[in-house]
């Protein structure tokens, strides 16, 4: 007696015991990952775990069991779920984004990839190997079936092309001037980034390119796609074939799904398009906003973080790293040790704000007339203080007495008593800024403020002047010109030589708080955004508009801090082999002075 199996029917049963195979293997998997997850390890340390024992005990496995790419497919996705957990990722975060070599670069591997390294490296070793019945066996290793028994093959589509050449197309972008949509399609106020349209077709694409943060692309998209839904309307209404196209790019550099389907409706090739993803990722992760912290000491990089927008200024309120940002869209953030705390918002957009604490109240100013006072230790906004200004630039809190100023939009510095929550004193500073030989152009708003103990307190103003008061009397002590006509940025004093350390974003001048007489400058090569001097030394940093800080030590200030005491012995060696330059033997004089010569002689 005989027997025989169809051939159709010995597939699907070879199908089922690999597909057996699979499923221990995803259980096995499943198992380790709820363990993992289940501990009280940080994310972090959860992911090493995975990567370095889960991730090796499930390749062997699956390098050794015939197992369809299918189900591993299913398994790789079980994992990285879990991944995206530990490290806090959105779901629609992509693989891509988590094991391509992008802005990241995390050092995973997935169980796809490793899955085919093992079964390239499994052929090898039978191909190559020192046993010659092995090596000539011909062995071959087999993947499984990649789809369910019978399914047939699914033909892969590609992106329709939606630039049809020789259409004559003409592009119009936002960028540098306004952009107007054009009146041959319809008429509307919307702004799009970039429209292209083709009047022999009756076609436009309307492109419109956000920049959101990882966990929000998926909401931008939906935003921007019912934004402009009432203006596709229009143009289908007169007879256009209009196209919306939302392009999301995450601000750490990881490019959408929707940016790569219009590069390749673009008819974009290949080489290109990868091409393209790598700059816009690049280009992305150039305007990051993060937030560094460096430990002196160890002279290495604490911690970094990367923050959602522009931060228009932030402080340190304890010593256990609490912080508080002011972002350029009315949102304050409170960060603590582990990172990310808490996020409220102002009613109006912020500029400066002050801690006072004794009170544990948050004073903000910005485009308003109010001081909005937030206090930590209720958690609620408390009553504002009214003034009588237009909008508050800056402000500041006397470290002494608690006194509260805020300087104006229309030159004026008002002083609080936050005790009774009433304006003790005004300094007009707009006109006592205007002195002989000094040109504006319109009226100096306060653009700086800073006290020096319980008396003392510099004012420096949008034209370049700068102003020091004793707070006993309403007039100026000094006045002193930066003759660049740019906004005071930063005010410091040095107590120790009588300094006044003032800069714009030019230039960083040090001079004598009673008489005015320069000490020294700094012209670094970058615009200055703020200067910060090290207590008790001649160290000072710059925030500026270029990748690095500026680090600038001047030995006469002070000595080196302890963690970079190497300075002083450097200093000492320039002071005892000086260089002479071609300049030593002239004397400069101004034009003035040689034309008063010119016409004495």
């Amino acid at each position: 007696m005989g027997c025989s199996i169809s051939p159709i029917l010995f597939v699907a049963a070879f199908e089922v015991i690999l597909i057996g195979a699979g499923k221990l293997v995803q259980k096995q998997l499943r198992e380790g990952l709820e363990k993992i997850d289940s501990s009280q390890l940080p994310g972090k340390l959860k992911v090493w775990c995975y990567q370095f024992t889960l991730f090796q005990r499930v390749m062997w496995p699956l390098k050794v069991s015939e197992i369809p790419s299918s189900l591993v497919s299913r398994i790789d996705t079980i994992s990285n779920t879990y991944i995206r957990k530990w490290l806090g990722l959105p779901r629609c975060f992509s693989d891509t984004g988590l094991f391509g070599k992008n802005a990241l670069q995390l050092p995973l591997k997935s169980i796809n990839l490793g899955y085919k390294q093992e079964k390239t490296r499994l052929v090898f070793e039978l191909k190559e190997s020192r046993d010659e019945a092995v090596k000539s066996a011909g062995v071959t290793v087999c993947t499984g079936p990649s789809r369910k028994p019978g399914e047939g093959r699914q033909k892969t589509g590609r992106t329709t092309c939606l630039l049809t050449p020789g259409k004559g197309w003409k592009t119009r972008v936002d960028l540098g001037t306004q952009l107007i949509f054009p009146t041959e399609i319809t008429q509307t106020t919307l702004r799009p980034d970039v429209v292209v349209w083709a009047t022999a077709a009756k076609k436009v694409l309307i492109i419109e390119l956000t920049v959101p943060w990882e966990e929000g692309i998926p909401a931008a998209y939906e935003f921007k796609r019912l934004k402009y839904s009432d203006l596709v309307a229009e143009c289908r209404d007169g007879g256009w074939t209009a196209t919306i196209l939302p392009v999301e790019v995450g601000c750490r550099g990881f490019v959408g799904k929707s940016a790569i389907q219009l590069l390749r409706a673009a008819g974009t090739t290949e080489v290109s398009l990868r091409r393209a993803i790598k700059e816009l990722a690049e280009e992305a992760e150039k305007y990051l906003v993060y937030n560094r912290c460096y430990d002196t000491y160890q002279l290495s990089l604490k911690f970094e973080r990367c923050l959602e927008s522009d931060v228009v200024t932030f402080d340190i309120l304890s010593e256990d790293s609490k912080l508080v940002f002011l972002h350029i869209d009315r949102y304050v953030e409170f960060h603590s040790q582990h990172g990310h705390y808490y996020k409220t918002r102002i009613p109006k957009f912020g500029r400066d704000f002050s801690y006072h604490y004794p009170s544990s109240d948050l004073y903000f100013v910005g485009a308003s007339s109010e001081v909005f006072r937030l206090n930590l230790e209720q958690g609620r906004f408390l009553h504002s203080l009214l003034t009588d200004a237009a909008e508050i630039n800056v402000c500041d809190i006397n470290p002494v007495h608690q006194f509260f100023a805020a300087g104006t939009l229309e030159g004026r510095v008002d002083c609080w008593d936050p005790r009774v929550r009433s304006r003790v004193g005004v300094l007009d500073c707009a006109l006592s800024s205007i002195t002989n030989g000094t040109e504006v152009e319109g009226l100096p708003s306060v653009s700086a403020l800073k006290f020096n103990g319980s008396l003392g307190m510099a004012v420096g103003t949008s034209t370049g002047q700068v102003l020091v008061y004793d707070l006993r009397s309403s007039r100026t002590l000094l006045v002193k010109d930066h003759y660049y006509g740019l906004p005071i940025k930063s005010l410091h004093f040095h107590n120790p030589l009588d300094l006044v350390l003032s800069a714009d974003s030019k230039i960083i001048k040090m001079w004598n708080k009673d008489n005015g007489k320069v000490f020294s400058s700094i012209e670094p090569q970058a615009n200055i955004n703020d200067v910060c001097l090290y207590p008790g030394s001649g160290m000072l940093f710059t925030a500026n508009e270029d990748p690095k800080m500026n680090t600038f030590y001047i030995p006469a200030l002070g000595p080196a801090p302890r963690w970079c005491s190497f300075l002083e012995n450097l200093t000492e060696e320039l002071g005892e082999n000086p260089e002479s330059t071609i300049y030593d033997d002239y004397k400069f004089v101004t034009r003035k002075a040689n034309l008063g010569k010119c016409l004495s002689a």
